[in-house]
């Protein structure tokens, strides 16, 4: 049985264009000839991709092409070719670059189009998919997941990874309101009615930090500014390391 895939775009203009997208040769006696396999299914996904990202591209530059202002067609300067990261692939994309229009002031003599549309040359959609694994698994784990389901680029490592992770953090830190304080009045006669946490002792929050195989000595509260550590002997706590304990309740075993 053969299986022949094709799009058809129309662009803003009315033109439509049809591509061929990929044609495959299936068999019909097992069940592992029914229906595409992995590696077709990200052949036809990243074919479409192209396709579908290279005339929408195509279309917003058609569009920038000409000045926003008095509609005069805009010199190009030229041209450079971008990679930009999707779902389903990584897509090369002809980037070109015009001279800004004389008709009003520009900070810029010349932009590209892509620049704006794209500043981070990757999709939104990837961003999210590696941030979500990225969090919950290991950076090459997270790595290996998407390489399996999707057509990634052979490319992406967990160091791609890890720094995508830290933009995304960046910008939501930068996203975040300043904090806010609240305070509570109160006055001396209703203090005593509100209830009062129960602090504990230094020894047990030494312990749950340090574990169990460490015995922490209690510190007096009655210890001079500057106190000197308290070393206990080995010997002593029946264990195979010295133990030296602070003022302020660290243990540190040499």
């Amino acid at each position: 049985m053969d299986i022949e895939i094709s799009v058809t775009i129309t662009a803003p203009d009315g033109t439509a264009h049809t591509d061929k997208i990929g044609a495959f040769s299936k068999g019909i006696e097992a069940a592992g000839d029914i229906g595409l396999s992995i590696e077709e299914g990200k052949a036809v996904l990243l074919s479409i991709q192209q396709k579908v990202v290279a005339a929408q591209c195509e279309a917003f530059c058609i569009k920038r092409a000409r000045c926003t202002c008095c509609d005069r067609k805009l010199r190009g300067k030229g041209w450079r070719q971008i990679r930009y990261r999707t779902v389903f692939g990584d897509i090369a994309i002809d980037s070109p670059r015009f001279y800004s229009c004389q008709c009003h002031n520009s900070p810029a003599k010349t932009f590209s189009p892509l620049n704006e549309l794209l500043p981070d040359h990757i999709a939104p959609e990837l961003l999210w998919l590696e941030t979500k694994w990225a969090s919950l698994v290991s950076f090459g784990v997270t790595s290996d997941l998407l390489k399996d389901v999707l057509p990634i680029d052979v490319r992406l490592n967990p160091d791609t990874i890890r720094r995508h992770l830290g933009r995304v953090a960046t910008r939501m830190e930068a996203e975040l309101a300043d904090e806010r304080y609240s305070f509570i009045e109160t006055s001396p006669t209703s203090a005593p009615s509100f209830p009062t946490r129960k602090a504990k002792s230094p020894s047990a929050s030494t312990a749950a930090m340090c574990g169990p195989a460490i015995l922490v000595s209690r510190i007096s509260r009655s210890r001079s500014a500057n106190p000197s550590p308290q070393i206990v002997p080995a010997a002593t706590l029946g264990l195979s390391k010295v133990m030296m304990t602070s003022p302020s309740g660290d243990c540190t075993r040499f």
